[in-house]
Order: C-alpha cells, then sequence, then structure tokens
C-alpha cells in the first residue's frame, strides 16, 4: 500500500513521537543496521520494484508536482531521487547513511544529473529556513525514530505553500490478513533468507523489515 500525503506549510502537525521499530532506538546501532539492511535487502528489492512500467508510471503520476528546489528523504539508491532531479529545479538528496549517499552520487552522476547528495539526520536538518518547494520521502518514514522532531523540520524548510509528499509501506487493515502476513514475514522468509542467502544477519533483517512496517505510525494519524 502506497499512502501519498500533500501538506502545506501552514502549519506543523501534532504526532506521537514514536515511529519505527526497537531497532531505532540507538542512533549508532541504527546507522551501522540500516547500512547493512539496505546493503542485503531493501535497496536491491525496490530498485527491482520500482523499475516496473506500471509503477514508474505511477509514481511520476503521484510526484508530478515535484519543482522548483526539491529535497529528497531518505535517498537509499537512488532510484527515487533519479526520477525527482530528472523535472527539478535545483535537487538536494539525504540519508542517514554514507553507503546510500555514495551509491545516489554514484548514480546522479550516471544519468548525467545535477543534484547534490549528503549524509545527514532529517531529524536535525542544516537547511536554512524556507528551503525547499517540494520534499520527498519515499519509503523511509518506517525507519524515523521521532516523528515531531522530523515533521517540525519539514515546517520548518518548506517554503509557505509547499508540499511534501511521503511514501510509504503500510500494514493490511484487516486483523487476519495482518496475523497471516506477520506469520509469513516473521516466520517464513526469515527461514528462506537464511538457507538461500550469504548473509548470517538475513534473517534478522527480514524481520526487521516487517517489525518497521507493523510499527510505523498509521497514515491516517499522519493526514490528520
Amino acid at each position: 500500500v502506497i499512502q501519498l500525503v500533500h501538506r502545506t506549510a501552514h502549519h506543523a502537525p501534532k504526532l506521537s513521537p514514536l515511529c519505527g521499530s526497537t531497532y531505532a532506538a540507538g542512533r549508532g546501532t541504527r546507522q551501522s543496521e540500516m547500512g547493512l539492511y539496505e546493503r542485503a535487502v531493501f535497496n536491491p528489492a525496490m530498485d527491482w520494484v520500482l523499475s516496473r512500467p506500471a509503477v514508474q508510471a505511477e509514481r511520476a503520476r503521484l510526484l508530478a508536482g515535484a519543482r522548483g528546489s526539491v529535497l529528497e528523504i531518505g535517498v537509499g539508491c537512488g532510484g527515487h531521487a533519479q526520477l525527482l532531479a530528472a523535472h527539478a529545479k535545483s535537487f538536494v538528496g539525504i540519508d542517514l547513511t554514507d553507503f546510500a549517499a555514495n551509491c545516489t552520487s554514484r548514480r546522479m552522476k550516471l544519468f548525467g544529473l545535477d543534484a547534490k547528495i549528503m549524509r545527514m539526520d532529517a531529524e536535525k536538518m542544516s537547511f536554512p529556513d524556507a528551503s525547499f518547494d517540494f520534499i520527498s520521502m519515499g519509503y523511509a518514514l518506517r525507519h524515523v525514530s521521532d516523528l515531531r522532531a522530523v515533521f517540525g523540520e519539514f515546517h520548518r524548510v518548506l517554503r509557505p505553500g509547499g508540499r511534501v509528499c511521503v511514501l510509504e509501506i503500510t500494514r493490511p487493515q484487516g486483523t487476519w490478513a495482518t496475523r497471516a502476513l506477520r506469520g509469513y514475514m516473521r516466520g517464513m522468509v526469515p527461514v528462506l533468507a537464511r538457507i538461500c542467502g550469504r548473509s548470517r544477519e538475513m534473517p534478522e533483517l527480514m524481520r526487521y523489515y516487517w517489525d518497521s512496517i507493523e510499527a510505523c505510525v498509521a497514515p491516517a494519524q499522519v493526514i490528520e
């Protein structure tokens, strides 16, 4: 499920301070785990999914308003950043890990796109107030440990009348569907990952994938 949120920069939303899984408890630990998670699971999988023609068309439609000065938070390996940078007047991308920042920088150079990519924490950004017309966060909200801080930063760096687009994976709405998917993701998938994968950490990373989806703030709360 992809949820899209458009928000003008008139007020900061009131949200619970915590989002994501227990893996986000320590900042140093979170950086280490996110780097491994990105390398081993998330970015390769997302690159494949987002390269499908139907997904590309829908994503382009949702992000059609990304004009002017654009900021992306959580660039990963740059698939989303590539689409945004191609239409923006200026593009800046940030991520919490060096791996993601370096990967996206190489991708932007490969495709001849003008972009500034850097490592930065979205909970405490160094940009001046009212710096951007459009902010995008693609599939990274689940990894935020302090929602209040992040949305406060959105409000601070977004220009009046600007827009925020948040794309995120959410758990099923039905109880039985959630239970079935939880059992599959926390039980069967880690076992298969351990058998087929080369990394001992792979089962835990797959559990992390589900835990972060299940523990993330509900879309309705963000929209409110």
